[in-house]
């Protein structure tokens, strides 16, 4: 008995493949045409969310009269505050944090307005199902984002692992049918912020007539990240010793403790702003200092996007393309590939080999090298406020500000 297996003409084939190539023109052409953006960003890391504003300055490039609105919360609403090229930011309950909060905001206030928009997008560190499930609820026509296990876009990026976060992110100006180049990430701050910074110094007379010098030494995304406060401490020490520089330890709320721990530990003089900076000042203060030493964490990728000499005590836990900043002459990256095994992925990390095997002298030497090669100047940081200050719009007196 033979088989009674359906056989599909050639022609049939042929029709329904020139139908999908049609519809996928189709499809192109609109986003392409598309001129109301709605993004949706709730990553919880800094780093990742700073990694995202390049998209939009290269949105802005590609299509200049593009109304960009952004619903956020938390961190990357910092982050966004007095960005440019975003028309509108809006604060929103955190859908991840208040799930009902942020369905309720989507169904009263994003669904009633969908005709305002063209599309919704979400970058590749917006890649989560809930997020999938508010672009949905929003009734906007189409939905871009990065492809995942269940996506429910019309138009996706493939992610490649091969390539960094912040070039991922890029990659969604191609599949809106635009094309960019490389942009370097931004954090914009206010003269009101360095008002506010320039007080904080004066009250710990903190002068910026000699070379002032940022420490980060605490990581929140996990041990591998993680360096050895004894060996912290006797950097600063032999930092001061040599460079009688000014030190200050910035960071979070959640590290004054450890912060505090490791300045008790020092003999040189010090100062601690940590906990005590939105992220828009902590950018402005990094943008008056004359160096950063940091790890791999949020405080590196402000530090990037102010264009701060800096010198990253790096882990190996994953592929150098991924989250660190690419080769620049003023960003050194201290970070050792010779360990079995790397990368490994590993959080939290028994032996954090690759972070052991990074010396106090290595890095002493290489901090003040690039203090000699990038040193203290005021016509420098003049350069960093003024690039960060006037592209957001605020007309700045730097030189009454900053002396």
């Amino acid at each position: 008995m033979k088989s009674c297996d359906t056989v599909v003409p050639a022609c049939w084939k042929g029709r329904a493949t020139a139908a999908c190539a049609t519809l996928k023109q189709s499809l192109t052409n609109e986003l392409r045409a598309a001129r109301r953006f709605l993004f949706l960003q709730y990553e919880t890391a800094l780093g990742t969310a700073v990694n995202a504003t390049p998209v939009f300055e290269a949105l802005r490039k590609a299509v200049p009269e593009a109304q960009v609105t952004v619903l956020s919360s938390g961190v990357p609403y910092e982050v966004l505050t007095n960005n440019p090229y975003v028309d509108s930011l809006i604060s929103t309950p955190h859908p991840l944090k208040d799930w009902i909060g942020g369905v309720g905001f989507f169904l009263t206030n994003v669904r009633r307005r969908r005709r305002e928009f063209d599309c919704v997008i979400t970058d590749s560190g917006n890649r989560r199902s809930r997020l999938q499930m508010l672009c949905i609820l929003s009734g906007i026509r189409y939905r871009v984002g990065f492809e995942a296990r269940y996506t429910f876009n019309h138009a996706s990026a493939s992610y490649d692992p091969d390539k960094s976060i912040l070039q991922n992110n890029l990659n969604l100006l191609s599949v809106l049918g635009h094309s960019c180049s490389h942009i370097e990430p931004s954090v914009f701050f206010t003269d009101s912020d360095i008002r506010g910074v320039c007080e904080l110094c004066e009250g710990h007379a903190i002068s910026l007539d000699r070379p002032v010098v940022a420490f980060q030494t605490q990581t929140s995304g996990g041990e591998p990240n993680q360096w050895f406060e004894d060996r912290f401490i006797q950097l600063a020490d032999g930092f001061y010793q040599k460079a009688r520089a000014q030190i200050v330890f910035v960071g979070t709320n959640s590290e004054v403790d450890r912060i505090q721990s490791i300045r008790r530990s020092m003999r040189a003089p010090s100062f601690s702003v940590a906990g005590r900076t939105t992220i828009p000042r902590l950018a402005a203060l990094l943008s008056l200092c004359d160096l950063l030493v940091t790890l791999d964490t949020g405080t590196m990728h402000i530090g990037r996007a102010v264009k701060v000499p800096m010198l990253v005590i790096a882990h190996a836990k994953a592929p150098v393309n991924e989250w660190l900043p690419p080769t620049a002459e003023h960003i050194r990256i201290l970070r050792r590939t010779d360990v079995d095994c790397t990368p490994c992925r590993t959080a939290p990390c028994v032996t954090r080999e690759c972070m052991r095997r990074i010396q106090v002298t290595e890095v002493l030497d290489a901090a003040l090298a690039h203090l000699e090669k990038f040193p203290s100047c005021a016509a420098a940081r003049q350069d960093r406020l003024s690039r960060s200050v006037q592209a957001s719009g605020h007309k700045s007196q730097l030189s009454t500000l900053v002396r």
